[in-house]
């Protein structure tokens, strides 16, 4: 569901559930896979939402979880986001590697084989795009 990293809220999220709903289409991506607990008023609301749209609990932890790991990083001061964004790309290199994924990546960073780059080419990007729309208001 993350676009160039964009970050989507809660109510996105159920509407691109809507969306897909309508489309029948279905999400395919890198996963791993761990534990988590929850009140369970928290995890029945979940279920009956999940329910609604004949999808998981799972699947819909997954997106709110995606997202909300993307407000968490853009959160983090200037410093701390270089250093985070390569620790969380090499360890997704380790552990796609690991599983004997093979990969090609292109993006603002250059061209990579076997290697993530995800978080750092979104602090890249995310700036040139501070710095196009800064250039634009200038105008």
């Amino acid at each position: 569901m993350s676009v160039l990293n964009k970050t989507f809220t809660p109510a996105e999220i159920i509407k691109e559930f809507y969306e897909c709903e309508v489309e029948g289409m279905s999400r395919e991506c890198v996963t791993t896979k761990f534990s988590v607990k929850t009140q369970t008023t928290t995890a029945t609301m979940l279920n009956a939402i999940a329910k609604r749209f004949g999808t998981t609990r799972i699947s819909l932890v997954e997106s709110l979880l995606d997202n909300s790991v993307q407000e968490l990083f853009s959160g983090l001061n200037e410093s701390d986001k270089l250093i985070v964004a390569k620790e969380a790309d090499k360890e997704a290199t380790e552990l796609m590697l690991k599983t004997g994924m093979t990969w090609q990546v292109s993006n603002v960073l250059g061209n990579f084989s076997n290697e993530c780059k995800e978080w750092e080419a979104s602090l890249v990007l995310k700036e040139k795009l501070a710095e196009y729309h800064s250039e634009e208001e200038s105008k």
